[in-house]
């Protein structure tokens, strides 16, 4: 259970996503990471948090929240998370990682086109 109540939750991540379009993304991370410690069954912000990590240059952080979020989330959300963690292993010099990682988003991203198309999904 939560100590926040749901609108608390709710106005945190939209502080926390907004600290990340205005180019703090540090900020983000204290505000992401204080939101998902109070409230971990709110996983937006948790896929936010990974995100702001990367901006932040918290590359290691970036994959570990990435490589989390792999394993309970839908396959609808698993492109973005792809992206985001080749983008942190190529930001670490981790090329072969960063590749495979962007592989999988290729194929993510071309299976969920070829589901379109056949009106599968």
């Amino acid at each position: 259970m939560s100590a926040l109540n749901q609108s608390q939750i709710e106005v945190l991540h939209l502080h926390g996503c907004l600290q990340m379009q205005y180019q703090h993304p540090k900020k983000a991370v204290v505000l992401l990471k204080t939101l998902v410690l109070c409230a971990p069954e709110f996983t937006p912000a948790q896929y936010s948090l990974a995100l702001a990590c990367l901006e932040a240059e918290e590359y290691e952080s970036a994959v570990q929240w990435c490589h989390t979020l792999l394993v309970a989330s839908k396959d609808s959300d698993k492109a973005a998370l792809f992206l985001c963690l080749s983008r942190a292993y190529w930001r670490l010099d981790k090329a072969i990682e960063a590749r495979e990682a962007y592989g999988a988003y290729i194929d993510m991203n071309a299976n969920s086109q070829t589901e379109q198309l056949s009106g599968t999904q």
